[in-house]
């Protein structure tokens, strides 16, 4: 928490912490990517990676998915989550591409606005296609 207050209120560092960070990032996630790849049990690797177009790594995927909510319930529910002041959340939301950018990005969109279990139902149709044109 602290760091992002410090972060978030200052481009200099917070790219000056994106300069240390982003590589050991960059490094574990395709440590892992090759374990799997190695291992071939697993056809499918998810990244959850909210800067992914940011950080250019829409490159090494297949397709895109996107839990999307607009930009009022995104707001909201970081204010929420996680305790932050309007100024705060919006800092952080600012540091990541618009999400309705996102959303004209993305291959699959899954709607969050609903319950959890109307999301859930989106995420097996989803989930189902993938399994088919990985089958077909």
């Amino acid at each position: 928490a602290y760091i992002g207050s410090v972060v978030f209120g200052d481009k200099a560092k917070k790219a000056q912490l994106e300069a240390i960070l982003f590589p050991l990032i960059h490094a574990g996630i395709d440590g892992e990517i090759k374990k799997i790849e190695e291992n071939k049990k697993n056809p499918v690797i998810f990244l959850d990676m909210p800067l992914l177009y940011e950080v250019k790594y829409d490159s090494y995927v297949d397709e895109t998915w996107l839990v999307y909510v607009d930009p009022v319930t995104q707001l909201t529910r970081l204010m929420k989550r996680n305790g932050y002041s309007e100024s705060e959340a919006l800092a952080r939301i600012h540091a990541q591409l618009p999400i309705d950018d996102k959303r004209s990005l993305a291959q699959v969109i899954i709607d969050n606005t609903g319950s959890p279990e109307e999301t859930q139902k989106q995420v097996l149709v989803a989930w189902q296609a993938l399994m088919d044109r990985i089958k077909g």
